[in-house]
């Protein structure tokens, strides 16, 4: 039986009350975030002399420092100071970082800070971004625009730009699909397999207690942190799933993007950026089926039989890049030379039992079986997720048994390097 693995709920902590914003130095900003103790610095800051200013960081040879004096955030660039309200309370808690960053293509530098916005309940820090934009006015004089990226932004960074959309796969139950597109477009989606036509990623849907892969009845995004990476600012937040049939939410994975600003302060999501990667036990390949029919067929050289007549544990891995194999399965010490042959198209796996001999229904029922496919993705990178959908016992001609597992999707044989089966054991 299918261990249900990391499902949970995402538990919004508390003590991080959210603001997002735009403002200009020496202008307040809303906040509803409540006025809370600071605890000790983890590095110690500097106290200017004859001053109550304390140095927070600073890039001596651009010539930025940034103090905190009382509740607000003081600027100091070319001994001019501009002064910044309603930043996070916390700011001093843990050193900030200051970065140089390029977030348009086509315009210069902007200064960008990052520091702890709040301290959750276990004693953890979570982070707030700002990005400073220094703007020229017309008297030569110099004013700051200031963006707050926080954990509450993601409505005006992401839900007033793109549009998220989670389905579910009407063919096959165990595949959900997390598609992207403009806030004014619509997601196209096949008619027939409903598979999304553009920029989408997929994941698996969690078995229940019982095996089986409850219906999508929602979803919902967890808090968002936000990251400095050379590239940029980045966004990420985790979404969960809920279904009909269960109370237990999936916790499927994460949404990544890079978020833009212009010289104008404006913010916008980066073309090509926005990108969902789910949680490894819950992974699955996107699908570049070419409606090209494939099969590779591993013959069993081994004629004898022996043992009892059920076949209740199969474990076999082999290459699908040829039509036809032959080998000797009673190499193996499982129930493999039972089968008299191996079966492998584009989306399943049928299994031909020997004469006189027969699969376990009941390893069909309590859905005993797999097939981890190691396919090539993500620029030559391998990874193992099991594509096992659902099974059935048939009879051939000769009346013989094979035992079917459908896949969860169609593949084709160029993406695939090595399958293993599993029928007995997951």
């Amino acid at each position: 039986m299918r261990k249900i693995a990391n499902i949970m709920l995402v538990v919004m902590l508390a003590g991080c009350s959210v603001f997002a914003s735009y403002f200009v130095a020496q202008s307040a900003v809303k906040s509803d975030r409540a006025t809370a103790a600071l605890t000790t610095v983890t590095k110690a800051p500097v106290t200017e002399k004859n001053s109550d200013r304390i140095l927070l960081v600073e890039d001596k040879k651009a010539d930025y420092h940034f103090y905190k004096q009382g509740k607000s955030i003081i600027l100091v660039h070319k001994n001019v100071d501009y002064i910044f309200e309603n930043w996070s309370p916390y700011i001093d808690v843990e050193k900030p970082e200051l970065y140089m960053r390029q977030l348009d293509s086509d315009d210069p530098l902007e200064l960008v800070v990052k520091a702890v916005e709040c301290v959750n309940e276990d004693g953890s820090y979570s982070y707030c971004v700002y990005v400073i934009n220094e703007i020229q006015r017309e008297d030569g004089t110099i004013k700051y625009a200031v963006n707050a990226f926080t954990r509450g932004s993601t409505k005006q960074v992401v839900d007033e730009k793109v549009k998220i959309e989670i389905s579910q796969s009407p063919l096959c139950k165990k595949m959900g699909y997390v598609a992207f597109c403009y806030v004014n477009s619509a997601v196209d989606y096949d008619r027939d397999t409903g598979i999304p036509k553009s920029y989408y990623n997929a994941f698996h849907i969690f078995q229940d207690e019982n095996g089986n892969y409850p219906t999508l009845d929602g979803w919902e995004r967890g808090v968002a942190e936000y990251t400095v990476e050379e590239d940029g600012i980045f966004v990420t937040f985790p979404i969960t799933i809920k279904y009909k049939e269960t109370s237990l939410v999936q916790q499927i994975g994460y949404v990544k993007c890079l978020i833009g600003v212009n010289r104008y302060s404006n913010t916008y999501i980066a073309p090509k950026t926005m990108s969902f990667r789910p949680n490894a036990e819950y992974g699955a390949y996107n699908n570049k089926y070419d409606d090209t029919p494939w099969q590779s067929v591993l013959k069993n050289s081994n004629k004898a039989t022996g043992g009892d007549s059920v076949i209740d544990f199969v474990q076999a891995q082999f290459e699908v890049s040829s039509e036809l194999e032959t080998t000797d399965f009673s190499k193996s010490k499982n129930d493999l030379n039972k089968l008299a042959g191996i079966v492998v198209t584009q989306d399943e796996v049928m299994l031909y039992a020997k004469e006189g001999y027969t699969f376990s229904k009941d390893l069909v029922n309590s859905k005993e079986f797999s097939v981890p496919l190691e396919c090539h993705v993500d620029g030559g990178n391998s990874y193992n997720y099991d594509v096992s959908y659902e099974a059935s016992i048939s009879k051939s001609k000769k009346g013989t048994e094979i035992l079917t597992i459908k896949l969860d999707q169609p593949y084709r044989r160029g993406d695939i390097n090595k399958i293993n089966i599993n029928f007995g054991v997951k």
